[in-house]
């Protein structure tokens, strides 16, 4: 082995190997200055896509660092992205339902759809939002349950947010026997929601006669108030109008008080 066939053969090679190395290292400094700008640049956005987000670009951008360095090897670069392509599309084919929720959370995270600590409806599951992933929607029920729906099913779901508004319509309907004076009633039921002092006196408090039926009269009553306290207040109500009934004598239809939410 002479030196010319080293200098011809392995000092290429070294050099190649080096230049890739010295490229790799400064695209890895690089990489970590630009992520650090984008991390900045992404404060205002919300947490778990701000992380995504971030996560994406990270992966882009040393594998372009690393295409680069293989690059500088003598590697062909159609062959190195074309390496790249089937894996991804293999990658993607297993992965496709995974994929489908991705994409429905980037949508639902950037729509801001709902937000952490909304009460929700989804498809029919009702609950408090506890997270927003990427993958799937935390919901905490009534019930203590924790409820994990794909985030595919939320964006292909009808959904409800129960803290879209300031406030929020609570309606009761109230089934009577006809030996019942409705105008009494209307006067107990008036002076309960008219004393609670949660409800929204500027909205027009609503109580009246609203169904006749073969065998009961309906008395309707509709008050808004404010989102926070919907669940109080309606609870509240309805224990109000029944110890008022029963001391006032007034019987309710087979003790049917409906709340429509």
């Amino acid at each position: 082995m002479n030196f010319t066939w080293i200098l011809n053969n392995i000092l290429p090679v070294l050099a190649r190997i080096f230049f890739a190395v010295v490229v790799f290292i400064i695209g890895f400094l690089a990489n970590k200055f630009v992520l650090k700008l984008i991390g900045k640049g992404m404060t205002k956005i919300e947490r778990t896509f701000h992380t995504f987000l971030y996560n994406v670009a990270k992966v882009l951008l040393f594998t372009l660092v690393f295409v680069i360095a293989l690059s500088m090897l003598g590697i062909p670069m159609n062959s190195i992205i074309a390496v790249i392509g089937s894996a991804g599309i293999a990658i993607g084919l297993a992965m496709k339902d995974s994929l489908s929720n991705v994409a429905a959370g980037v949508l639902i995270l950037y729509g801001k759809i709902f937000k952490v600590g909304d009460f929700v409806d989804i498809g029919g599951t009702s609950g408090t939002v506890a997270e927003i992933g990427i993958v799937y929607t935390k919901l905490s029920t009534i019930d203590g349950k924790d409820t994990y729906i794909p985030n595919a099913t939320v964006a292909d779901s009808v959904v409800t947010d129960f803290n879209g508004q300031t406030k929020r319509r609570l309606d009761f309907n109230l089934k009577l026997s006809y030996d019942v004076d409705t105008d009494e009633a209307t006067k107990i039921i008036s002076g309960i929601l008219e004393a609670d002092e949660r409800i929204i006196k500027e909205d027009h408090i609503f109580v009246r006669l609203t169904e006749l039926s073969p065998t009961y009269q309906q008395i309707t009553a509709r008050v808004y108030v404010p989102t926070e306290s919907f669940w109080d207040v309606n609870f509240d109500v309805i224990e109000k109008i029944k110890k008022s009934f029963d001391y006032a004598g007034l019987p309710l239809y087979n003790n049917s008080i409906k709340v429509i939410n």
